[in-house]
Order: structure tokens, then C-alpha cells, then sequence
């Protein structure tokens, strides 16, 4: 039978990353201080989308003319990958002056935030999320994923209680804006959206049938996605195929499962067959 994409055992792998790694405080601080701008402003549908592309390593600008919410947000959407992490050699630019705009057209992955769009327009390909719209314009060629439909109906109901669509022409053209309320309680509803994230992100490929299709270098050649692939559930499929071949997603599995001739890490945990549920 098919493979239950997102069987991966949340409790078990959580204990793996976190002795792995314990979250750098400066980077939970920047990541934070533009969070309450995302699920303020991004309604749960553009949020995904978003976090879909990055990913699937898209080229992705984000649009804002508030320079304060533009730099928040793009701090925060790579950290709302993890456990998955873009490689360090990915280009994040949170604020892009007007005269570097001709750096969109660089047919590499990047993350680049722009007050306003460059004089001749987006290129095809590129992923805009406008912040102020709550809109993705350009994404009309990613694969869909039924499980990250999945993940817009687990956010949705807790987002609706810190965010809500705003009147027309109200809070200089936001189409959506956080509720008032206190900060704590902002701040424990963001908490757990977060972690739902999180658990979902880690969930979105079995590594441990992964691995069972790898042979003992731990390679993810076009075999084994395509012997993988196999077991997928039809409407993942095209989308866990693109993920497989990123940098995002390849990082993440050898971390996890690190080829024998690779040096160890220091305070490094490799997970073994136990520390994986049963399929």
C-alpha cells in the first residue's frame, strides 16, 4: 500500500533535532520580531504558499511598502521552515534597494524583500507575495500538496483569533491586521501556530521509508525518488518529487542520516531504528 506521507513520529524526532541542536537566541529573536507581522498580516492560505515555494526553492520576493513589516517578514518565513533549513549559500536579502532590483533576474534561489516592484516588472517564474494585498502572484506552476491543504485547515482556526480581514482603505491599505489583545496572549497563539508548523514541516516526507529505499552512502539518487516516489500518495506526488531534489530537503535528510564517510558533528545525536516508530 501507499505510504502515508507525514509519518514521522513528532515527539520522537523532535528529541533528535532538539539534543541535535539547541535554537541560537539571536536567531529565535530576529525570527521572532517579524512574526506577529506574518500571521498578522498573511491570512493562512498565502502563508503555505509561500512557505511552499521557499521549499521548493523558488525565486521569492516579498513585497511591502512598510519597511519595518517587509524586514520582519522576510526574517521570519526561513525559520518557519525548521526542522528544514535553506542552505547557507541562499541568498536572503530582506530589503533590496531600488538600485540592486536587476539582482531578481539572477536565475538562482533567493528571498529578497522590495518596497515596490522594479521598473520592468517581475520576471516569469518569480514567487511575490504582497504583503499589504495578502496576495501570491506567480505560483500558478507549484505542484499542489494535499498535505499542506492540511496544514491551512490545523492553522486556520487558531489564526483567526489573533488576525482578521481588514475594511477597505483602513490601516494604510493592509488587507488583514491583527487583533487587539494583549501581548501575552498574541504571543501564546503565535507559540503554537509555530510548533504546528513545525511538526508538519518534519512530517511532510517519511525519512524512515525514505531511508529504507537508500543504499548504505545514504544517496538520494533519481532510483531511489524514483522507487520512493512509488509509495507516495498520488496527490503528493509531484510535489514531495520537486521537494527531494532541493538542497532544503537533502540537508535535512542527512542531518538526519549522515553518510558513513561523513566527519561526525560535534553533539551531533544520529537517530537509530529505535528512535524511529514502527511504519
Amino acid at each position: 500500500g501507499a505510504a502515508p506521507v507525514g509519518e514521522l513520529g513528532a515527539a520522537g524526532e523532535r528529541g533528535v533535532w532538539e539534543a541535535e541542536r539547541e535554537e541560537d537566541q539571536e536567531e529565535r529573536a530576529t525570527a521572532a520580531y517579524g512574526l506577529h507581522y506574518v500571521f498578522g498580516h498573511l491570512s493562512i492560505p498565502t502563508l503555505v504558499t509561500v512557505l511552499a515555494a521557499l521549499l521548493l526553492e523558488r525565486r521569492v520576493v516579498v513585497q511591502c511598502s512598510n519597511v519595518e513589516v517587509l524586514t520582519g517578514v522576510c526574517l521570519s518565513l526561513p525559520w518557519l521552515l525548521r526542522p528544514l533549513e535553506w542552505p547557507a549559500s541562499t541568498c536572503i536579502l530582506p530589503l533590496l534597494p531600488p538600485s540592486l532590483h536587476a539582482f531578481l533576474s539572477a536565475p538562482v534561489p533567493y528571498l529578497a524583500g522590495v518596497t515596490y516592484p522594479p521598473s520592468h516588472g517581475y520576471d516569469e517564474g518569480i514567487v511575490v507575495l504582497q504583503v499589504e494585498l495578502d496576495r501570491v502572484v506567480g505560483s500558478h506552476d507549484m505542484p499542489a500538496s494535499e498535505s499542506l491543504e492540511e496544514l491551512v485547515h490545523k492553522l486556520s482556526p487558531p489564526h483567526e483569533e489573533i488576525s482578521m480581514p481588514c475594511p477597505p482603505a483602513s490601516l494604510r491599505g493592509f488587507a488583514r491586521r491583527a487583533r487587539r489583545m494583549e501581548a501575552a496572549v498574541m504571543s501564546s497563539v503565535v507559540s503554537g501556530l509555530r510548533l504546528i508548523l513545525e511538526d508538519h514541516m518534519q512530517g511532510l516526507v517519511c525519512l524512515r521509508e525514505l531511508r529504507g529505499h537508500c543504499g548504505e552512502d545514504m544517496d538520494i539518487t533519481a532510483e531511489v525518488r524514483q522507487s520512493f516516489l512509488a509509495t507516495v500518495e498520488e496527490g503528493e506526488r509531484r510535489f514531495v518529487a520537486e521537494l527531494l531534489q532541493t538542497q532544503v530537503f537533502t540537508g535535512y535528510f542527512h542531518r538526519r542520516f549522515p553518510p558513513p564517510s561523513a566527519s561526525p558533528v560535534p553533539g551531533h545525536v544520529s537517530p537509530t531504528a529505535r528512535d524511529l516508530p514502527a511504519s
